[in-house]
């Protein structure tokens, strides 16, 4: 048996898994965003965007204790 973790999620508005992620960010009611999504090191207000077998993929930020 071999065990395999996929833990991205597709960047897609339509998939409900980031929706729900992003929906969870925009709920943040003080300047402590929630950052659900790993961001980009360039720019913290963008989520990194990366490839995998679904296509374009964003990762939750699993250090974050909001996340």
């Amino acid at each position: 048996m071999v065990l395999i973790t996929d833990p991205h999620i597709k960047n897609d508005p339509d998939y409900p898994v980031f929706s729900n992620g992003n929906d969870l960010e925009a709920t943040s009611t003080d300047d402590n965003k929630v950052n659900i999504f790993i961001k980009n090191g360039t720019d913290v207000t963008q989520n990194f965007v990366g490839e995998c077998w679904p296509g374009e993929s964003v990762w939750v930020d699993y250090v974050n204790e909001n996340a």
